[in-house]
């Protein structure tokens, strides 16, 4: 697989991390991508997890990232693994509530994070305003049989969204 970065960012940790270091798989818990035919990645940033989880045999990932510069170089990288078939692009955010349309988005200050947005309020950081679509609502809709989450934080109201 081929990324393209932005020079001196957080992409090349994110490939050292995804790619290179396999952070996403267990083998000693057997835990593999290419267990999951259908995956949801959330928080898709530059599409490393979406195309390794194609370059590890499944037949779709749907990918949810709301930051424009991410979605942009996101959509770069997928159409240079070739993976456009398989992949279904949403710039959008996921959020735990049912009733909001839009939030809030904090970028992170200076050049160099470019994975560390988040919809918690920090101080100091300028704010632009994203869409967003109801987590159990995209789970019913694309009905993925893997999970990836990785949204600074967001995840534990997701995931107490989602206890019976």
């Amino acid at each position: 697989m081929d990324f393209e970065t932005r020079e001196n960012t957080t992409d090349q940790k994110v490939i050292e991390e995804v790619i290179k270091r396999n952070c996403y798989e267990r083998k000693k818990d057997n835990f593999f991508l290419k267990d999951a035919s259908v995956w949801l990645d959330v928080g898709g940033n530059i599409g490393t997890f979406t195309c390794k989880a194609c370059n590890s045999g499944c037949s779709k990932v749907i990918t949810f990232e709301p930051e424009e510069d991410n979605f942009n170089l996101l959509t770069t990288n997928v159409i240079k693994n070739n993976f456009q078939d398989k992949v279904v692009l949403i710039q959008s955010g996921v959020v735990a509530q049912d009733n909001i349309e839009e939030v809030e988005l904090f970028i992170c200050k200076g050049d160099y994070n470019k994975y560390r947005h988040t919809i918690f309020k920090k101080r100091g950081r300028q704010s632009v305003k994203i869409p967003v679509q109801n987590f159990k609502k995209v789970i019913n809709e694309w009905k993925p049989n893997g999970i990836k989450m990785d949204i600074e934080g967001a995840e534990i109201d997701i995931l107490d969204s989602m206890k019976p």
